[in-house]
């Protein structure tokens, strides 16, 4: 786990400063890029939650420390493979602190590196016929083909990740000690935050020094609908309290209907002349297969007419529409150990003006779908590689 946004704000600046300077002083490129200007301002906007650059630059403890030492040792092995202008192209998107702006730029710059080890020539902001910029594009011989990258990163979840660490702000300097586990409600607004954390730390100094280890249950508000519901464990004096878990009411999950948004959006800045790919990552949410199946093949749905489920309209590969999509790409990346490990799940448009091999794509942790080519004429849409 990263560090907590408590952790960060309780941090004078001059110690975060410190953090961050010792953290980039063994990456060149990146201390070049992370200059002390830019430092300085990073660390006056620590009270923002949304700040995710500063949370990995001064992530704490030995097991956060091994994860922020992969991430940017990582960035900087990608960029080493970029020359000066385009290090300078990448530098300005690395400075974007926000949590989707700064993981889409991961995500690009990944891809963009991968595709040079492979020996493809890489473009960055290429110019589009209606004088917009895309990501990036790769070449190889005869072949060009262009890139969008998107973020899922839901404002739902940006909300519930603020009052969460909110909720531990205020509770972290409760008098005595306790273990508690809170589930906030899906009703939880954030301007209720104080008055949640004022009582709740009411009822914790309500629990007597003589219940050590036992269990106790309440809500806020105690009469009508609650939207917080927090457990407490009484801890021994001296012993510090924390939150030991937070679950949030309805699950915080990923949504076909914003991956659709967000690849058809991209379908239109890619260039109309050739093979176009969007890539989709998401941060911190449980999307996966069935979501994006849902967004390209459209919703399962049941049909009056048949005993099974068929898949909806409200599709992004279809005959009339997004055919300049040649494919998606969702990226699923996930923690593991000391660091994230990728997946790439890979969906071939059938209805695509400009297919694309599967060699193209293939890697380990790779799984493509596509068409498939019977030997009477007829196709289907199955795992290709």
């Amino acid at each position: 786990m990263t560090p907590t946004f408590t952790e960060m704000k309780r941090t004078g600046s001059e110690e975060l400063l410190s953090l961050t300077t010792q953290r980039i002083e063994r990456y060149p490129i990146l201390k070049a890029i992370y200059d002390d200007q830019f430092l300085r301002d990073l660390v006056q906007r620590k009270n923002d939650y949304d700040n995710l650059l500063l949370l990995w630059l001064v992530a704490y403890g030995s097991n956060d420390g091994q994860m922020a030492a992969a991430l940017f040792q990582d960035i900087e092995r990608n960029l080493e493979l970029f020359d000066e202008d385009d290090r300078v192209l990448f530098g300005r998107k690395l400075k974007q602190w926000s949590t989707s702006s700064f993981e889409s730029t991961i995500v690009e710059l990944e891809f963009a590196a991968d595709y040079i080890r492979r020996g493809y020539s890489v473009e960055l902001e290429p110019t589009l016929p209606n004088n917009r910029k895309g990501e990036f594009c790769i070449t190889k011989g005869t072949l060009k083909i262009y890139f969008e990258v998107k973020t899922i990163y839901k404002k739902a979840f940006r909300k519930d990740r603020a009052i969460m660490d909110e909720l531990s702000d205020r509770l972290d300097g409760i008098e005595r000690p306790f273990a508690l586990s809170i589930d906030i409600k899906r009703s939880f607004a954030r301007n209720q935050t104080v008055e949640a954390a004022r009582c709740i730390a009411q009822q914790l100094r309500n629990i007597k020094a003589a219940s050590v280890g036992q269990t106790f249950s309440f809500a806020y508000p105690q009469y009508g609908e609650s939207i917080v519901e927090i457990e407490a464990k009484r801890l021994p004096d001296g012993e510090e309290g924390y939150v030991s878990g937070y679950v949030f009411g309805g699950g915080i999950k990923g949504d076909w209907r914003d991956l659709r948004s967000k690849i058809t959006s991209s379908v239109k800045q890619l260039h109309p002349d050739y093979p176009g790919v969007t890539i989709v990552a998401s941060y911190d949410l449980e999307t996966g297969e069935y979501d994006i199946r849902n967004a390209l093949f459209g919703d399962l749905s049941i049909s009056m007419h048949s005993d099974e489920p068929v898949r909806g309209q409200d599709r992004i590969f279809r005959r009339d529409k997004n055919s300049r999509l040649s494919a998606a790409i969702y990226c699923e990346k996930r923690l593991q150990s000391t660091g994230y490990v990728r997946r790439l799940l890979v969906y071939h448009n059938p209805f695509a003006e400009r297919s694309l091999s599967p060699l193209i794509f293939e890697g380990e942790d790779v799984l493509q779908w596509g068409l498939i080519r019977q030997g009477d004429g007829t196709a289907s849409y199955g795992r290709v590689r």
